[in-house]
């Protein structure tokens, strides 16, 4: 069969929608599925194939819209592209095809919180509605998505919950067994209010303070900004100077995907502070690099992690209930090279059961 995903922005730095794409398309290549991406009016084919997402600047040819009837399915990922390049693309395709449409977190309540985004109220119900309308079926990551989901974009077309594919960690940069020196915190996402990234430094600040930390614990904070918050790191970036003689954070900026393992294997405690997240690549990745976790409540991923696993889990997303869930978690992040080893055995098993699920669910899908 041939899958044809319809994603903005398939190239490196534009967060984990493009990269969930490109995991989904080899996973399925083993099942024997082809899978191309539209990315308005571009024509990324075999994206299978792909060890690593595209560089930006990359050539690529345009779509031949001719041929938009090869493909058995067509599936929309991710709210807010261009509406003219996707009508071109649906008014080619052929009845037969199946059309598919994965919100991967775009609709939820907390992409409608800053001011900016009343905005997209009229153009949903201008724009959006009608590709969901559309679609043979809205996939959701996780059943907090489809909590979550803006209550005027459900129940417009069959909903499924299937989680997103993620690819085993071969062969990890060896880790430090020693005790010395600060435990290392990481944050890695496009930093925007929805990725808790203020109240993570907050929290992070009120802990340091509480427990005279700055010798024992430091923050590394990875990632580029979103357009339109730029504003908010410089917020953060104020809290975080402010705090310099109590607080060790660290600005690396965007972490090139070649730079994740070394990135993961130099952090002790991985914090997910997002507000809300679909599913949330960074929580399997840092648990199969044998990371201990913390993570505020409403994430996709943590649903499909077993109890064993080194998971602390924050009440809330404010600072308040992370600085309280870092002074659980710091204690015991550390971890000898024996019990990272353990737990990304456990993580292994879980992204074998977790594939398996998302393979299943997908078949049902597109064979039946």
């Amino acid at each position: 069969m041939r899958l044809l995903f319809v994603a903005q922005q398939f190239r490196q730095g534009w967060g984990g929608a493009p990269e969930s794409v490109r995991l989904m398309a080899n996973q399925l290549r083993r099942e024997g599925f082809v899978s191309d991406v539209f990315d308005n009016g571009l024509h990324h084919r075999d994206v299978g194939a792909l060890a690593l997402l595209p560089e930006a600047g990359t050539a690529v040819p345009r779509f031949d819209h001719a041929r938009a009837g090869e493909y058995d399915a067509i599936i929309l990922t991710g709210p807010w592209q261009k509406p003219g390049a996707i009508r071109k693309l649906l008014a080619a395709r052929e009845a037969r095809q199946k059309i598919f449409y994965l919100p991967r977190g775009g609709l939820g309540r907390a992409e409608f919180k800053r001011p900016r985004d009343i905005k997209k109220v009229p153009y949903f119900f201008l724009v959006e509605r009608g590709f969901l309308k559309g679609a043979d079926g809205v996939v959701f990551s996780s059943q907090a998505e489809a909590r979550l989901t803006m209550p005027f974009a459900r129940n417009l077309a069959e909903p499924h919950v299937i989680p997103d594919f993620v690819s085993h960690v071969e062969s990890p940069p060896a880790a430090s067994d020693g005790a010395d020196g600060p435990v290392t915190l990481s944050f890695l996402a496009e930093i925007s209010p929805r990725k808790g990234l203020l109240p993570l430094v907050e929290g992070f600040i009120a802990w340091s303070r509480a427990n005279d930390g700055r010798d024992r614990a430091r923050l590394r904070v990875g990632g580029a900004v979103r357009p339109g918050s730029e504003r908010y790191l410089a917020t953060v970036h104020a809290a975080a100077d402010a705090a310099k003689g109590h607080a060790a954070i660290e600005f690396l900026g965007s972490v090139h995907h070649g730079d994740r393992d070394r990135f993961y294997t130099d952090t002790d405690l991985m914090v997910v502070s997002s507000s809300f997240e679909s599913y949330g690549l960074t929580v399997i990745e840092a648990l199969a690099h044998g990371c201990a976790l913390l993570c505020c409540p409403d994430v996709g991923a943590l649903e499909y992690l077993s109890p064993e696993q080194p998971v602390v889990t924050a009440r809330g997303a404010d600072a308040a209930a992370i600085s309280e869930a870092l002074a659980k978690a710091i204690p015991t992040a550390r971890r000898t090279q024996a019990q990272r080893a353990g737990h990304r055995a456990g993580a292994a098993a879980t992204i074998d059961a977790i594939n398996e699920r998302a393979r299943q669910g997908w078949a049902r899908l597109l064979h039946g």
